[in-house]
């Protein structure tokens, strides 16, 4: 599948690295009904990405509590759809890895389009070292080696995630009794030998 996604898109600027609809096996059921039609959605953002804001919500049948993660589809002025729909194939395409957060459903309107991800109770490994948490030398290994297995899945798949920080490192629960979950692919990149990349992505103060 990936491969494939390689062949079909070496030679397109915009989308090079980029995995898209037209290139992939997999099938995305995008709902165009509102979020709040299937889940109850709490006004205020829990979490704020540069392009994105995360709200807790809640399906309305079963109960079980979800992040919202709210994407708009235009900046300055030019779509970038494609990009959303990137990282919702990345999400998809590692559904089978435990360590990296996983795809509910995906909801889209005029204006933005929502993923609706799995909820790690435990919050960001930031937050942690914000309120000065002294980690054991056992618990930064527990950590890294789970941090490890999510990018040597990617790894192998020829995926990079680009982006790898704290905030970026979700909690299934209280610290420490819980795993860890890796997230946000907006500026993930498919690679191999016969793509070039030249994009400057990345948060500046971990590049």
């Amino acid at each position: 599948m990936l491969a494939q996604n390689r062949n079909n898109y070496t030679q397109n600027t915009e989308l090079r690295g980029l995995l898209t609809e037209s290139g992939s096996p997999l099938s995305i059921p995008v709902c165009s009904q509102n979020l709040t039609d299937c889940y109850n959605v709490e006004p205020k953002p829990f979490a704020r990405g540069k392009f994105s804001t995360v709200r807790l919500c809640s399906c309305k049948t079963s109960g079980q509590a979800h992040a919202a993660k709210y994407i708009k589809k235009r900046r300055r002025s030019a779509s970038v759809r494609h990009e959303i729909m990137h990282e919702i194939l990345i999400l998809l395409t590692c559904k089978p890895c435990r360590r990296i957060i996983h795809l509910s459903e995906v909801f889209e309107s005029p204006s933005e389009m929502v993923l609706v991800l799995e909820l790690a109770e435990g919050g960001e490994l930031q937050r942690l070292l914000d309120d000065d948490v002294v980690f054991l030398e056992s618990q930064v290994l527990y950590i890294i080696s789970q941090v490890l297995d999510a990018l040597s899945f990617l790894h192998k798949l020829g995926i990079v995630h680009l982006d790898i920080k704290p905030q970026n490192i979700l909690l299934t629960g209280s610290f420490p009794q819980c795993d860890i979950k890796l997230c946000d692919f907006g500026i993930s990149r498919l690679v191999s030998a016969d793509i070039e990349i030249r994009d400057i992505v990345g948060t500046p103060d971990y590049a």
